[in-house]
């Protein structure tokens, strides 16, 4: 029995510990690019991912590297974004309260598909777990692979007050392995938050199931 509860306190730290992805669209074709590098986003994080710059303009898709998570390590994860034609890279900034690790730099950078381009796309690869997943972006979000619910709903992208659910991002939830998601103008960044309840809930099963074969 204490070795059973030994081993679902080391499994729960495990599950805990999982660590986040940010990604920011960091621009770079007319005066860029603008990197994260302090904390920030609606879950602030640090060791944001700065993807995008001047060379992918005028591209249809691009792949990014292995992303970093936000402990500093290194994942397997990679994320491909384009449009089907054209998509622009662009920049909206500098601006008012540029800062290098806060709203106003994860927001001037950003990719959008051209007018001729079909609507902006981004999806994952490598993905495992279950995870909210948040998008900044400028216009609707619709979810097209990954299961999780969520409305999708933002407005201008407009900065406001700072982070405002509806207003410059949106979140799934009980998203499932790989994403994929459109939008019909720009995407600024996105956070991959792990669920570690539902990790911890899978932990116990495992740990009740051990228990009972122990009682046999």
């Amino acid at each position: 029995m204490k070795k059973a509860i030994g081993i679902l306190v080391v499994l729960l730290m495990a599950a805990s510990a999982q660590a986040a992805i940010s990604v920011n669209f960091s621009g770079g074709w007319m005066s860029g690019p603008y990197p994260l590098s302090g904390t920030t986003g609606a879950v602030p994080l640090g060791n944001w991912n700065n993807w995008m710059t001047g060379a992918h303009q005028n591209m249809t898709w691009a792949t990014s590297p292995a992303l970093i998570d936000s402990d500093g390590n290194a994942t397997t994860v990679t994320l491909t974004a384009g449009s089907p034609n054209h998509t622009q890279l662009q920049d909206d900034g500098p601006g008012p309260g540029n800062n290098s690790g806060g709203i106003q730099t994860l927001f001037y950078g950003k990719i959008r598909a051209n007018t001729d381009g079909g609507p902006t796309t981004v999806y994952s690869t490598g993905m495992t777990g279950t995870y909210n997943l948040i998008v900044y972006a400028s216009s609707n979000v619709t979810l097209v692979q990954g299961g999780g619910t969520g409305n999708g709903v933002t407005g201008d992208g407009s900065l406001g007050s700072g982070y405002v659910e509806g207003t410059n991002y949106c979140v799934f939830t009980g998203v499932s392995g790989d994403f994929k998601f459109t939008t019909g103008n720009a995407v600024y960044g996105l956070q991959i938050i792990p669920e570690p309840a539902t990790m911890s809930l899978l932990v116990l099963g495992g740990v009740a199931a051990l228990l009972r074969r122990k009682r046999r």
